[in-house]
Parts: structure tokens; C-alpha cells; sequence
């Protein structure tokens, strides 16, 4: 038994074995014709599948095609030639702005850019070797056209027309260097083409003067290099007020319109405060080197205003004691004295002068004189 001969042919239709048909076998036989004409139809399919694109990854030859769509589409449908080429005209019209026929390609505007891949940093560096348009920061020895004489506008003036215009003025005033120097020690900024307002780019009024009573606004600050302390003999100090031999030398103090008044060493040569707000008056400011002193049993302190007291104690001895003050006042005021025996007894003095006095302590009730141990306070001037 062998197979039927197949051929690759689409028969229009399958023919169908009649009840009268002879069984013949063989390869035109009636028993093989429908069998035939099924494997030559399976044949055709065959070949025209095999001519055929899988949906799955197809590999298209020759030229194939397909519905161009719609300019914009933006799905999995297939784009044509046509399309994309319709989509690149369309962005270089209005991205691109139409360019010239001679930039329209990538190899022209490759070309137009120097053929340079690092064409970006290229430019950077190059940029960065020039000068902005703003507040330039020249280096080197940078040059400028020289503008015309008498040029007053806002060009750039190189040195070659700064010398030329200084020449022209130095020309221009006929003067000698000594008339020149004449006018710079005269010169008060008016009326001399000079301007003697600004020193180092300040104004004179920032500027404290010696001959006037110049007024520093803000919160100045002196400081100096003083090595010494208060009680150094050498003559130093941060700031020093040096007044006339006959007067005082003084410091003022004002509260602006409230209150004024001055401090400084007076004509005495004493440390004083007093006058103007304060009135005629100058009042010794006390500090210790004013009060004259005898820190002792029998003692004394001297005040700045002249006030004397003095003090001492009795021991033993008589009732009545003569008692000599450690100095002797100009004038007495007071004396009182107190008995050291719980308070039984009374003090009192007689003989009192500008020297001393004479004390005594008698028992309460009875006046019977006692040689008791008493202190005593003297005051006066």
C-alpha cells in the first residue's frame, strides 16, 4: 500500500460516491478521489500558511504596507513611511521652526556645529574666557579705542585720553608748581576748580576738629594702649583732658535739655562736680584719699567737709579724767560719753576747749563719784 500523490491545487469542490459507484482503488480510483482532492485542498492551505506573517513577531520582507493613520495617532497601530514622515515635517514646522533647507538634516546641523560632540562644553569653556556685559572683572592689560578730546559721555576713556586730558588741564591753568601748591594750601572747595570737601572719600563734617566745637553723633569709641593703672606715677590715661595751668580741666555731661553738668580737676586741684544745671557751685566728690584718719582706741577721722570726730576711752584711774583729743579742733560741738558699768551711772564734762575736757561719771541717786572705765565722742570742726 502507498500514499496518495498530492498536489499543491484548491479543488472548487469534494465529489461524493454515489450508491451506484464501482469501488475501484488505485490513484485515480473512485475509493481515493474525495480523499485526493481533501490532501491536494490541505496542501494549498499549507503552502498559503506558509506564505503568511505570524501575528507574533512577524518578519516581514519585500515591501510591505499598511493604512497610513491619521496625522497625531497615538496607539499600537502600525505607522507607514507616509506617517512619519508627515510627523517630522510637522515637528520641524513648529519646533524647529521651518529651518532653511540647508539645516533640515542632522548631518547639516552636525556640520554647522563643527562636527563637535562635546559642543556644549566647548562653549562653556569659551564663555568663560570672556567678560560679561555687566561689572566686567579685566585682567591683563586690557585696551579700548581712544575717544576724541572733550569726550564726556559714559565710553571707556583708556589711559592714552586720561593723559591727554590731564595735559589739556595742567595747559589750560597756566600756573607754576608753587602756585599751584599756593592754591592747594589755600583751596576751601569753591571757586578754585579744586575740591578740598573730600579726604579719602569722606567728607570734611565727618572729620572731628581741634579749633571748634565739633559734635560726634553715634557711640565713638576711643581706645588706647595704656599700660599703666590709676596708681601709676607716669603720665598716661585712655583719654586725657589737658586744661589751662590757671583753670580747670573739665568734662561736661547734658542730658539733652534736661540736665547739664561738669566734673573735673577744680583750680584746688580737687575732684569736684557742680555748675550748670547744678548751679554756681562745685561739690568735692569724697573718696578716700579726702578723709585724714587715727584708727585707734583714742582716735579720729577727718571728713572732706571739715568735719572732725574724735573718740577715745578711760580706764581705771579717778573719777574726774582730763581728757586731750587726738588733734585739736577749731571748734568744738558736742561731747558725750558713756560709763562702761550696765547703766547705774551718769557722764558728764566740764572744761570743754577746742583741746579737751574734763569727765566725770557719778552714781545715779546719790551723785557718789566713782573711778568707773567710760568712752567718749567728740564732734565738731
Amino acid at each position: 500500500m502507498t500514499n496518495l500523490s498530492e498536489e499543491s491545487t484548491f479543488p472548487p469542490g469534494i465529489i461524493q460516491i454515489e450508491t451506484t459507484d464501482q469501488v475501484i482503488g488505485g490513484p485515480d480510483g473512485k475509493a481515493n478521489e474525495q480523499a485526493k482532492q481533501l490532501a491536494n485542498r490541505t496542501a494549498f492551505l499549507k503552502a498559503e500558511v506558509e506564505t503568511r506573517a505570524p501575528l507574533a513577531d512577524p518578519a516581514f520582507t519585500g515591501t510591505p504596507t499598511a493604512p497610513t493613520p491619521a496625522p497625531g495617532t497615538n496607539t499600537p497601530q502600525l505607522a507607514t513611511s507616509e506617517f512619519v514622515q508627515a510627523a517630522i515635517a510637522a515637528l520641524s514646522a513648529t519646533i524647529l521652526n521651518a529651518p532653511p533647507a540647508t539645516l533640515d538634516t542632522l548631518n547639516e546641523l552636525a556640520a554647522a556645529l563643527g562636527d563637535d560632540e562635546n559642543f556644549a562644553t566647548t562653549m562653556t569653556n569659551a564663555l568663560a574666557l570672556k567678560a560679561p556685559l555687566a561689572s566686567p572683572n579685566l585682567t591683563g592689560s586690557p585696551t579700548a579705542p581712544t575717544q576724541d578730546p572733550g569726550t564726556n559721555d559714559t565710553t571707556l576713556a583708556n589711559t592714552a585720553f586720561v593723559t591727554a586730558a590731564i595735559a589739556l588741564a595742567v595747559a589750560g591753568l597756566s600756573m607754576s608748581a608753587a602756585e599751584i601748591l599756593a592754591l592747594l594750601l589755600t583751596v576751601d572747595g569753591a571757586g578754585s576748580n579744586l575740591d578740598a570737601d573730600f579726604l579719602d572719600g569722606l567728607q570734611h563734617s565727618q572729620f572731628v576738629r581741634s579749633d571748634t566745637g565739633t559734635v560726634v553723633t553715634g557711640r565713638p569709641i576711643f581706645k588706647a594702649s595704656q599700660t599703666q593703672d590709676i596708681a601709676s606715677s607716669v603720665q598716661a590715661g585712655g583719654i586725657e583732658v589737658n586744661g589751662d595751668a590757671t583753670a580747670a580741666a573739665t568734662l561736661a555731661f547734658q542730658r539733652n535739655g534736661v540736665f547739664g553738668a561738669v566734673m573735673g580737676i577744680d583750680t584746688d586741684n580737687k575732684l569736684k562736680i557742680g555748675g550748670w544745671s547744678m548751679g554756681a557751685i562745685a561739690h568735692t566728690i569724697w573718696h578716700q584719699g579726702l578723709v585724714t584718719n587715727l584708727l585707734a582706741a583714742n582716735g579720729f577721722v577727718s571728713l572732706p567737709n571739715q568735719m572732725l570726730i574724735q573718740w577715745g576711752r578711760k580706764t581705771g584711774g579717778a573719777a574726774d579724767a582730763s581728757i586731750t583729743f587726738p588733734i585739736a579742733f577749731n571748734a568744738v560741738l558736742s561731747v558725750v560719753g558713756s560709763p562702761n558699768d550696765g547703766g547705774n551711772s551718769a557722764f558728764s564734762y566740764d572744761g570743754l576747749s577746742v583741746t579737751g575736757f574734763t569727765g566725770h561719771v557719778d552714781r545715779l541717786g546719790d551723785l557718789t563719784n566713782l573711778g568707773s572705765e567710760w568712752t567718749w565722742i567728740a564732734i565738731g570742726y
